[in-house]
């Protein structure tokens, strides 16, 4: 499994692992892998897995069943209490120069009630910049703001779009999906998980391009209505524990968010992620593999709400003195088919990425697939021949 061989790769320069091993690891995973079939029986059972719903609760002791049912040290739950957003109704209409219902989606945390109409005005990708170019047009209006940026841009997330929308004065801000095939967007338009003042919807790739142009030939007005709940809410991270051998008392963490938003199963945000966590832990028993160190494997819950759940923790290790003995977090977020890796805004980790990806290339050169080079120096891994360049890199 894909996955897996990600986990082996990333972490294997970290500790003394031999290749044999390694070789162990891959063969277990690709014959006994348990993680598409046990998301899938999932997310039959749970739908969806909305932080603080029944689906949400349902999910969390389906993991800690599978913990306990691998035969890890130990498997708890961490509860914790959090005010969070819940989304209710939603109605956005083209009123000039005609009269159409819009598809969309509420994003998260927008306002509990809201009925308000705009003229509508065109902030492209959502820059400072785009901001800038439109002078004092954007005060009182509604944004439209492409989700994605161009190719060749570093993207801002719609959160950070969305606080710029509310520094300019904006009414309200209307996010536009990059995907063809009238497909909506759900998430968080709060980059601090409080109330926005203004509404955040999502619509359709295709009714984005009919605004604009309709734009073209003279203003548009939409209407937003809305109602939403927000209130406080209970909900559990799932942790299990492999003890090490002779440094039990540092912690490697693997994790990812068992969570997902409502409007779908969340297969791929995050059942990808999260279940491969567990058919890591599987492995390590499966193996019968003690590592030196303790690793602790972490279903956050409330990610997609504000990473509620990890915050959460972190305030408890925190107390406890349980954070300083962390030496190292994996976290694994809809990855599934890996083509390479991505640093993810975190420049201090780029010397190491380098570190591998120049070796592969150096040392396999013409072997690798170079489409899989997307950035450079991050080694692309969906490649027949890996297990014997796993098993030859250490030669």
């Amino acid at each position: 499994m894909k996955t897996c061989v990600l986990f082996c790769l990333v972490l294997w320069p970290l500790a003394s692992c031999s290749p044999s091993l390694l070789t162990r690891i891959y063969d277990e995973t690709e014959r006994n892998s348990r993680a598409y079939t046990t998301l899938d029986s999932c997310i039959r059972l749970t739908t969806h897995r909305l932080t603080g719903t029944d689906n949400g609760r349902q999910a969390e002791e389906f993991a800690g069943r599978l913990f306990l049912q691998y035969g890890l040290d130990t498997v708890w739950y961490h509860p914790f209490t959090v005010h969070a957003w819940q989304r209710g109704t939603l109605s956005v209409s083209l009123q000039r120069p005609d009269f159409m219902v819009l598809p969309s989606v509420c994003l998260a945390y927008s306002p509990l009630r809201f009925d308000g109409s705009a003229e509508l005005v065109d902030v492209k990708e959502g820059y400072r910049s785009d901001f800038d170019s439109l002078g004092g047009r954007v005060k009182g209006c509604f944004v439209l703001i492409d989700l994605a940026a161009k190719p060749s841009a570093q993207n801002l997330h719609r959160s950070e779009k969305m606080a710029l929308a509310v520094e300019y004065g904006a009414a309200g801000a209307v996010f536009v999906n990059d995907v063809d095939g009238r497909i909506l967007l759900t998430g968080t338009a709060s980059n601090t998980s409080e109330l926005l003042d203004i509404p955040a919807v999502c619509i359709a790739r295709e009714d984005g391009q009919l605004l604009r142009r309709l734009m073209e030939s003279g203003p548009v007005e939409l209407r937003i209505q809305m109602t939403n709940a927000s209130g406080f809410i209970t909900a559990r991270n799932v942790i299990a524990e492999i003890r090490g051998s002779d440094r039990r008392e540092e912690i490697i963490v693997i994790g990812g968010h068992l969570d997902s938003w409502d409007l779908a199963n969340g297969a791929i945000d995050n059942g990808i992620g999260s279940f491969t966590v567990l058919d890591v832990a599987r492995t390590f028993r499966a193996l019968n593999l003690r590592p030196k160190r303790t690793i602790r494997f972490v279903m956050f819950m409330g990610e997609e709400q504000g990473l509620l759940g990890s915050k959460a923790l972190v305030r408890q290790w925190r107390e406890d003195g349980t954070f300083n003995r962390v030496k190292y977090m994996l976290n694994l977020d809809m990855h599934g088919n890996t083509i390479g890796m991505n640093l993810g805004g975190r420049e201090e980790a780029r010397s190491f990425f380098e570190t591998i990806g120049r070796r592969l290339k150096e040392r396999y050169a013409g072997l690798l697939d170079s489409t899989a080079l997307y950035q450079p120096y991050q080694p692309g891994l969906d490649d027949p021949r890996l297990p014997r360049l796993i098993k030859e890199f250490n030669a």
